[in-house]
């Protein structure tokens, strides 16, 4: 979506979930409320003043009852916004940063606290009553996306692996759910009169999967994270 000010391309969107015809955008230090005016045909745009605080935008979150926006940062803090005056309350979590900035946040689903992801593979609950963290662990890649269900909570990171943990229990039982290649496939190969399993390379893993469920049985990471395997072979 094109913001007023052409060097300021929005980062993320979140609508209204009591209001279909609201929604808020975010930017580089700025965070911007829009309502569509059915009869004019046209949308009002409110800017949240931010005051003295100077942020990059990288992600945002509404609560379900619209009352407050919580929207991440490339710093590695979490901004407060209350909605109904489009008004900055504060900055946390309290005595924390998170290396890599925040790339992902999200609501839980029955606690209703936020969940935070960071670019170091930080993942953290955090109480939005008091801005304290409550648990936190740490995934293999940066945290790329935050997903739930009614059940679960999926963490996928930038080395293709997907995490999920219940929501009923502490983030630290979080278990392997998924995992795929990262970069571009370089080879794939069968073994000779075996098609029960193939093995494909990619950047510097070699992986193993199962044909029959596609899971993945085994997992080689070559030694140098700046070497490159182009073509693998079964022996």
């Amino acid at each position: 979506m094109a913001s007023n000010h052409p060097d300021q391309s929005c980062q993320d969107i979140a609508f209204f979930n009591r209001d279909p015809s609201k929604f808020v955008t975010v930017h580089n230090n700025a965070v911007r409320f829009w309502t569509f005016d059915g009869a004019k045909r046209k949308f009002n745009v409110i800017d949240c003043p931010l005051g003295h605080v100077k942020r990059f935008i990288t992600c945002l979150r509404m609560d379900a009852s619209d009352t407050f926006l919580y929207c991440g940062t490339r710093t590695g803090d979490v901004m407060e916004i209350a909605v109904d005056k489009a008004t900055f309350k504060r900055v946390g979590p309290l005595n924390r940063i998170f290396n890599g900035g925040i790339s992902q946040l999200l609501i839980a689903s029955g606690s209703g606290d936020l969940v935070v992801g960071a670019g170091d593979g930080s993942v953290a609950r955090v109480n939005k009553k008091t801005m304290k963290i409550e648990e936190e662990v740490k995934v293999t890649g940066g945290v790329c996306s935050l997903a739930q269900t009614q059940i679960s909570m999926f963490i996928l990171t930038t080395k293709g692996t997907v995490y999920n943990v219940r929501h009923t229990e502490p983030l630290s039982r979080h278990e392997y759910f998924s995992s795929g290649h990262s970069h571009q496939i370089r080879s794939i190969v069968f073994p000779k009169g075996y098609s029960e399993v193939f093995a494909t390379c990619s950047g510097g893993d070699i992986r193993v999967w199962n044909a029959k469920n596609l899971r993945e049985l085994l997992r080689i990471e070559l030694a140098k994270q700046s070497t490159q395997c182009n073509a693998i072979e079964f022996q």
